[in-house]
């Protein structure tokens, strides 16, 4: 049976490093661009606050193209004031706190495009295609696509998904890991 084209972004499943735990950021964003779980956030080198007397914490940004350096990927938001509903997305312009996960060993599980994938491409690195997300779910829309062995692409692929309903093929799952990271030196190599 045919995989179903249902990307989900970058899904946190754990971390080549250790324990998931203390590895969350808060972060602050009133970015022009819709965030939703799952997607790539970098840093724009400031910091901000929803009300004036909160603490100040890291601003963040879609990182919409594959010329930034990501700083993790967004796990969920913060109720809004006023709000009895938690957000699921960030709806573009509002001012809000979100979390990140800044491990740069973190493992995802991610969905590739519509290229005919196969386990050979464990090990090799490919590029992602940023989608704006869905404001129905709040799910990202990032995907991998052309992998390769230059050490030039976004992420690393581990492993295969262990979704018992996956197949090789089209849109096909993988557990990856970015090969490009803010509190990370340098990428690696595919093989």
């Amino acid at each position: 049976m045919a995989n179903s084209n249902k990307p989900f972004g970058f899904r946190w499943v754990g971390s080549i490093t250790g324990p998931m735990e203390g590895k969350i950021t808060k972060c602050y964003t009133a970015h022009a661009t819709a965030i939703f779980k799952g997607d790539l956030v970098k840093l724009s080198g400031s910091i901000g606050r929803v009300n004036a007397d909160d603490h100040g914490y890291p601003v963040v940004e879609t990182c919409a193209t594959t010329t930034h350096i990501p700083l993790g990927v967004v796990i969920g938001f913060q109720y809004l004031p006023g709000s009895l509903a938690p957000p699921f997305y960030h709806k573009a312009s509002v001012a809000q706190y979100l979390f990140v996960c800044t491990d740069p060993g973190a493992i995802y599980e991610v969905q590739g495009d519509s290229t005919v994938w196969a386990e050979e491409d464990v090990g090799e690195n490919t590029l992602i295609t940023y989608t704006s997300g869905s404001t129905a779910t709040g799910e990202s829309k990032w995907v991998l696509t052309s992998p390769a062995t230059t050490n030039t692409h976004d992420v690393n692929i581990l492993g295969i998904s262990p979704d018992p309903n996956m197949t090789t093929g089209a849109y096909m799952k993988f557990l990856v890991r970015l090969n490009y990271h803010q509190y990370r030196a340098s990428a690696v190599t595919g093989v």
